[in-house]
């Protein structure tokens, strides 16, 4: 029987620098000008751990930005509505520097949730609105002149921000390759805090109202799994509790969906 042996993931809170931090390589408060010098220091840092065969050992690297971006970012370029096409260009450079200098490596392309479900969840306290300010100052700061009008605004931009991630992900060049893939992820493009019909659920947001808690962590993280054993037509665009849905592979098909060996098959 073939053992597979996880090697990279974080084992407690670090900065990227730190051993603890394992391969994951994002920075507190990048933006996707930042994704291509991630991408490098994640190579280098895979190829000279001693514990990796980088030319026989098969890599999984889930890319997921834009909430800085959209929510402290947008508002302080010249030119906002470039945002979505800088983001094309920032991600074709990254994912071709994965494919030209990192063997067997397959791809997850995640678009994050939409900013307006941080910013209009009910019940929120007063320190969640007072973190926010500096958190997502774009849509709720004063410096910046926050109104609806240019939350609006931003909004639009952050739409056309996440059909970038899809296309992008989903360009010809990127398929039919042997040893590399990229498949775009959906779950949280609609994923909001009323997860059972019930209400918001504060519990999946940290103390800052902005990063996910552990509980949201662990519906993000099956959702993505979710997302890896569902076909391109039928993944789930939204999260979910591990304890409501968890796909296992089928004996049809025991591994991972990518654009070159999907069936007609539904688990």
């Amino acid at each position: 029987m073939t053992q597979l042996l996880l090697i990279g993931y974080s084992v407690n809170d670090s900065f990227t620098y730190s051993p603890g931090v394992g391969f994951n390589t994002a920075e507190i408060g990048a933006v996707t000008v930042d994704l291509y010098g991630m991408a490098r220091v994640l190579v280098e840092r895979i190829k000279n751990d001693p514990r990796v065969n980088f030319m026989k050992d098969w890599k999984m690297i889930t890319v997921t930005i834009g909430a800085n971006d959209i929510c402290s970012f947008v508002c302080s370029l010249d030119d906002p509505n470039k945002l979505p096409e800088n983001h094309r260009k920032n991600l074709l450079k990254t994912l071709r520097y994965f494919r030209d200098n990192m063997p067997r490596t397959f791809i997850n392309v995640v678009s994050k949730p939409r900013v307006r479900i941080l910013l209009n969840f009910s019940k929120k306290t007063k320190y969640c609105e007072l973190l926010q300010l500096g958190m997502c100052s774009c849509f709720t700061g004063l410096f910046f002149n926050a109104t609806s009008d240019t939350r609006k605004w931003f909004e639009e931009i952050e739409e056309r921000f996440m059909k970038v991630e899809e296309e992008v992900a989903k360009m010809e060049e990127f398929k039919g390759l042997q040893e590399f893939a990229v498949v775009y992820q959906p779950w949280g493009v609609n994923s909001t805090l009323d997860v059972d019909g019930n209400g918001d659920d504060r519990t999946l947001l940290g103390y800052d109202c902005f990063h996910s808690s552990q509980k949201g962590h662990s519906y993000a993280g099956v959702s993505l799994w979710n997302n890896l054993l569902q076909p391109d037509k039928e993944k789930q665009t939204s999260w979910n509790s591990p304890h409501t849905r968890f796909l296992c592979p089928s004996p049809k098909r025991p591994y991972i969906y990518t654009y070159n060996n999907e069936v007609e098959e539904k688990f």
